[in-house]
């Protein structure tokens, strides 16, 4: 779920200081750094191929070749403030996290069957009005 927290701006960083972390929990990393920079290698290369599509013009291109270096790369150890909460809902545990900087929520939550049986209804309503107005 943490993957899909991406509005952090890096731009308000501040240098640590123990007091940011009095009274909560946190975690270490949990991913070594050689993996983390790998993980991080295969972002960049989908962001830059991305970039190379829209260069190109048409998101239908295919990349034959493409070669990407990196250099002078540096590491930094940061903490990012993420809520991390559950709840039980009819027998059942639904987990959520928030970006505590910009309020972003990524998790699950409580599908209804109803609102399941709507939407085919809806969707059915839907392919009959185009098949009704294709006959006349």
């Amino acid at each position: 779920m943490t993957d899909e927290l991406t509005n952090w701006d890096y731009d308000e960083m501040v240098p640590f200081k123990e007091e940011f972390l009095s009274g909560f929990r946190t975690e270490i990393y949990q991913i070594d750094l050689k993996k983390g920079f790998e993980y991080a290698k295969d972002i960049m290369r989908d962001k830059i191929e991305s970039a190379i599509r829209k260069e190109i013009g048409d998101q239908y291109q295919h990349i034959t070749a493409s070669k990407i270096k990196f250099n002078n790369v540096t590491y930094k150890y940061i903490l990012l403030p993420i809520w991390i909460s559950s709840y039980r809902y009819k027998d059942q545990t639904y987990m959520f996290i928030i970006n505590g900087q910009s309020g972003q929520i990524s998790g699950s939550y409580p599908k209804s069957n109803i609102d399941k049986i709507i939407l085919v209804i809806f969707i059915a309503v839907i392919v009959a009005l185009i098949y009704f107005f294709e006959l006349y």
